[in-house]
């Protein structure tokens, strides 16, 4: 056992270690509509932090959608999170 490893077991223990803790947040989710990969159709709901509302993205129409519409959607394909 090296002593760094040694040192981060006595901090462990004596409580004083504090896990580094990463959150990210999703804000783009690609969704692909048909059988192949190649061929379809690709939409995208991606959250806008300005207007704190997500849209969705479909050719030359864009809508307002509630989040749960974005994140629940079963043709995600790509999704892009942020720290």
């Amino acid at each position: 056992e090296s002593e760094s490893e040694s040192d981060l077991d006595s901090d462990i223990e004596a409580g004083i270690y504090e896990k580094n803790v990463r959150t990210f947040k999703l804000f783009s989710v690609i969704a692909h509509h048909g059988d192949y990969v190649g061929r379809g159709h690709y939409t995208n709901c991606t959250y806008d932090k300005l207007t704190d509302k997500w849209y969705h993205f479909d050719d030359e129409n864009v809508q307002s959608i509630y989040d749960g519409d974005a994140l629940g959607n079963a043709d995600a394909y790509l999704l892009f999170y942020t720290r």
